[in-house]
C-alpha cells in the first residue's frame, strides 16, 4: 500500500499532465471564452484522470483511488466552469470580474 504522501503526488503528476502537458495553447486561450473549447478541456481532463485513478485502483486494489479521481475531475471541472463564468462576465463589463477570476485561480 502507497503512502498518503505518495498517493498526492501521483495525482498532482496527473493534473499537470492533463490539465497543462496535453492543453494545446489554442485550446488553452480558448476555454475562458468558447463553451466548446470549455467542454473539450473538461472531457480530456476528466479522461486522462480517471484513466489514471482506474489504473490506480487496480495496481493498488483499493477503491479510494476512484473516488479521488472522480472527486478532483468534479471539483477540476467546477473551478474551469467559475473561471468560465467570471471571465464572460468581465468581458461583458461586470467591475468585480477581475477580482474573482484572480481569487478563483
Amino acid at each position: 500500500s502507497m503512502k498518503l504522501s505518495d498517493i498526492a503526488i501521483l495525482f498532482l503528476i496527473i493534473h499537470v499532465v492533463a490539465d497543462f502537458y496535453l492543453l494545446s495553447i489554442g485550446l488553452g486561450a480558448e476555454k475562458e471564452s468558447k463553451d466548446k473549447s470549455l467542454a473539450r478541456h473538461t472531457v480530456v481532463y476528466a479522461t486522462v484522470m480517471l484513466l489514471s485513478a482506474l489504473a490506480l485502483t487496480l495496481i493498488q486494489g483499493d477503491p479510494r483511488m476512484m473516488w479521488a479521481g472522480l472527486a478532483l475531475s468534479a471539483l477540476h471541472a467546477a473551478a474551469d466552469l467559475m473561471k468560465y463564468r467570471i471571465s464572460k462576465a468581465k468581458r461583458m463589463g461586470s467591475p468585480d470580474a477581475q477580482a474573482w477570476l484572480y481569487l478563483s485561480d
